[in-house]
């Protein structure tokens, strides 16, 4: 009922009822003043084809949903923004329009799209303005998240993350004692091999090596000998290490001594004599538990040393007892611990 109707109407009822319709009289003219005082707080813009429908009809349905002044088609100052795009859909036949909400400083902050079927874009008026209205709240709450506090009032802050500082680059370290075999630099020994493989940061484990092959001997015809080898050997040792297996090689240099020995009759004379040779070794590693792996390996080692080993018989010329081969060959069997704090691999060669 309009205010001009309620006005006719007032004079052919009762006057109790005549009491009524003024008091709702001045309750419309009252709440009609309000609404048309009240500003609009939110921007609307609309884009689309002709078709569509603009933003001033748009507009009028939001404000006739929500009975008051709520929408701005020119910005007054930073305020909230819905965007509304219109256009045909994908589907045929179809039409859609995609709602953006944006705060007052540009931020967006929500979407919601809308699709329907039928003749003409008009067949999105009616669900627009409902959704539209919908929006106009959360518009409207947007203002506070892009107010600045009120001076004298302090805004609580998160506290800032803890800093994690890198981990510092560790050494890596690892040591393993194994039976080794050698063949060739002196007759066929047994002897023990002592490693200790230390990997800097960022560069290929470097291998520390220690062996002995003692009692190694010849018998048979001819000049016959004891030999004692003692060899240490410097070298890098790339590898590839998994958490259950290893694999990897090293290359390096040998050096060391042999003592020889002669142990028959006239040959009673020793000698020691120095070396020096390239040595190449490949091998293998599975954890066994923790840091301890099980490790071996095989290897070849050739370049230079003496033409053969000899023993300076008393009043006599140096009796050879034994010629080096071209290639002597090493292997090993034994026992890795890994000595660093990431021992979760196994060790190898």
């Amino acid at each position: 009922m309009g205010i001009a109707a309620l006005r006719e109407g007032q004079s052919g009822l009762p006057r109790p009822a005549r009491k009524v319709s003024a008091a709702a009289w001045v309750l419309l003219a009252t709440w009609s003043g309000a609404a048309a005082a009240e500003p609009a707080r939110v921007h609307l813009r609309v884009t689309g084809p002709e078709e569509c429908i603009q933003a001033p009809a748009l507009a009028r349905d939001v404000d006739g949903i929500l009975g008051r002044n709520a929408i701005a088609l020119v910005p007054a100052g930073p305020m909230p923004k819905i965007i509304v795009t219109l256009g045909p859909a994908r589907e045929p036949g179809a039409f859609r329009s995609l709602l953006t909400l944006q705060t007052p400083d540009g931020r967006t902050v929500g979407t919601r799209e809308l699709t329907r079927i039928g003749p003409s874009c008009g067949v999105l008026d009616g669900p627009l303005a409902v959704v539209t209205a919908l929006l106009v709240d959360a518009a409207e709450e947007s203002i506070h998240l892009a107010l600045p506090p009120p001076r004298g009032v302090e805004v609580a802050r998160a506290p800032a993350p803890p800093r994690v500082l890198p981990e510092p680059a560790r050494w890596l370290l690892r040591s393993e004692l194994a039976s080794a075999v050698l063949l060739g630099l002196i007759p066929p020994a047994v002897g023990a091999r002592l490693d200790t493989r230390v990997t800097p940061p960022g560069l290929l484990p470097l291998l520390v090596r220690f062996e002995a092959f003692p009692h190694a001997a010849t018998t048979g015809r001819g000049p016959n000998g004891e030999f004692l080898s003692v060899a240490g050997t410097l070298g890098v040792c790339p590898e590839r290490r998994g958490p259950r297996f290893s694999v990897g090689g090293c290359l390096g240099v040998m050096s060391g001594i042999v003592h020889a020995a002669g142990t028959n009759v006239p040959i009673q004379g020793e000698s020691s004599s120095a070396f020096v040779t390239v040595l190449a070794e490949a091998g293998v590693g599975v954890r066994l538990t923790g840091p301890v792996s099980l490790v071996a390996s095989t290897g070849m080692a050739w370049g230079y040393w003496p033409a053969n080993w000899h023993v300076n018989a008393p009043g006599a010329s140096p009796v050879v007892v034994w010629t080096p081969w071209p290639v002597a060959l090493l292997g090993s069997l034994g026992i890795s611990v890994d000595m660093s704090s990431e021992n979760g691999a196994p060790s190898g060669h």
